[in-house]
């Protein structure tokens, strides 16, 4: 209004237009330039009018329709924030009616879907964003996980493989690329993938739990070990690494290391993971430990009742009795 305040776009400061604010005294000198925050998007540049004669009050916002997008798109990153993946759906479905060809926007929809339990539409979504941008080895990778969840283990080798094209460095992929060939009756090319990720990384303690299942299903029971092992060692509070080294303990003969290694999964999950119990009956079952193993199948079953898993509290029942009558046939 005074006629000295010049409004300009720059993108010296930014791969995007950003809009600047500066002040022109009686001698022509100008301010520092002041960023105008929230009038930048990734999609657009906008040139803005130089000078504006209007009063004070005249100008409240600025505001181009091409905004309107992300601010639903801020909506739905808040939702998913706040870990509210249900609700977080229809606004990327609105964020994709507006600009349909947003990679990103379909992208943040299927893991919005995943999350919710909607695989289906989750591996469509994910399907767009990779064809959209075929440049982000992290899509690829998340594709061929829902994929391998779904029973679809040759598209989920060659999103794998799609990911590692753009990534060569990715430990992770790397060895699930082995569990999904090794999973798809490729067994020799799956431990080969195993093998690398872990020469890869070698800290990497899933990678060494999933090279040490391989090897157990190879026959390979003590390199198995061995690599199980050195799971624990990386992560000594996982039941699931000490479930995994008792039933290869189990497997090569080793019944008393067994036990224990189940005792360890147990302690680790506080008693409250069936399948830990289960194992552990079991293998006090082999030893003869028969009270004990009624005792863990018991609390098996318990935990499966809670769990509302009826297969598994039969299964348990049935693995019950039979630890019953083989403790009555020791009895004199």
């Amino acid at each position: 209004p005074n006629g000295r305040w010049l409004a300009f776009s720059s993108k010296g400061r930014s791969i995007y237009t950003q809009l600047m604010l500066t002040h022109i005294d009686a001698k022509g000198n100008d301010t520092p330039a002041v960023l105008v925050e929230n009038t930048t998007a990734a999609n657009r540049a906008v040139n803005i009018p130089e000078f504006v004669n209007t009063p004070p009050d005249g100008l409240q916002q600025i505001d181009p329709q091409a905004a309107e997008v992300y601010r639903v798109a801020d909506r739905g990153f808040e939702l998913m924030g706040n870990g509210q993946m249900a609700e977080a759906v229809p606004e990327w479905r609105k964020a994709l009616q507006m600009d349909p060809g947003d990679a990103n926007w379909h992208f943040n929809l299927a893991v919005s879907l995943r999350e919710s339990n909607q695989t289906p539409e989750a591996v469509e979504e994910f399907r767009k964003a990779c064809d959209l941008d075929a440049k982000k080895p992290k899509w690829f990778a998340d594709l061929a996980a829902l994929l391998s969840q779904t029973g679809d283990l040759d598209g989920a080798v060659v999103n794998y493989r799609k990911s590692l094209l753009l990534n060569p460095s990715n430990a992770a992929v790397e060895a699930d690329l082995g569990v999904a060939l090794f999973k798809d009756g490729q067994g020799q090319e799956g431990y080969e993938h195993l093998q690398k990720a872990v020469d890869m990384d070698p800290g990497f303690a899933e990678g060494h739990n999933d090279l040490a299942t391989a090897l157990a299903k190879m026959g390979r029971l003590d390199d198995a070990v061995v690599e199980v092992q050195k799971a624990i060692a990386l992560s000594p509070s996982s039941a699931g690494y000490s479930y995994n080294l008792g039933f290869a303990l189990e497997l090569r003969g080793d019944l008393a290391g067994a036990v224990e290694a189940f005792q360890k999964s147990v302690e680790l999950s506080e008693g409250k993971d069936a399948r830990c119990l289960a194992a552990l009956a079991d293998a006090y079952d082999k030893t003869g430990r028969f009270p004990e193993a009624i005792q863990s199948a018991r609390q098996a079953a318990d935990l499966a009742v809670q769990e509302k898993d009826p297969q598994l509290e039969q299964d348990l029942r049935n693995d019950l009795e039979r630890y019953q009558r083989d403790g009555a046939a020791t009895q004199p």
